[in-house]
């Protein structure tokens, strides 16, 4: 028989704006690219921290891990 754990984890996302925080859970395993999806963001538009670091999307999530999602813009 196989469980299924859920990993309690906090997501910021920075717009430049008010700080939008959300408390989700994810199953284990969940890696950052898969919290674009549970958010229902463009991962092309945010880069993630983790603890103030930047992390690539293939980093699994931890319980208790607070991803920020910070909005990206480029123009002139």
């Amino acid at each position: 028989m196989s469980w299924l754990v859920n990993l309690k984890v906090k997501v910021e996302i920075d717009n430049g704006g008010p700080l939008k925080v959300l408390e989700v859970d994810v199953e284990e395993g969940t890696t950052v690219s898969g919290i674009y999806r549970y958010v229902g963001l463009v991962r092309e538009s945010y880069i993630a921290t983790i603890k103030g670091r930047l992390v690539p999307d293939q980093v699994k999530l931890q319980n208790g891990d607070v991803v920020r999602l910070v909005r990206v813009s480029s123009g002139g």
